[in-house]
């Protein structure tokens, strides 16, 4: 019974993560004037997993996205979410200046 309920649960896993495998998120930033693609600040794991908690019906928590680094520039990044310590998917998130500002 235990056996095939974990199953269970790993199928459903493999499933979001093939459904958010390649997803691209796009997230604006406020970027430093004259400094090119520099960014205020960070974009962080919060920021990425409450975005994608928008787009899905995951839920997600800043410590399910694993960024190799700091994001402070414009540009695109593959990012990793951890679905479960056996199951995680890579999406690419875009950082795009935000020009309302």
């Amino acid at each position: 019974q235990q056996d095939n309920k974990s199953q269970q649960e790993l199928a459903k896993l493999m499933a979001q993560a093939e459904t958010i495998g390649g997803t691209e998120l796009i997230i604006t930033a406020r970027g430093k004037k004259g400094e090119g693609e520099e960014l205020y600040g960070s974009v962080t794991a919060k920021n990425i997993a409450q975005e994608l908690m928008k787009q899905t019906d995951l839920k997600l928590k800043a410590g399910d996205i694993t960024l190799g680094e700091p994001i402070t520039r414009l540009g695109s990044y593959d990012v990793v979410v951890d679905l479960s310590s056996d199951v995680e998917a890579t999406i690419r998130v875009t950082i795009v200046l935000d020009e309302s500002k």
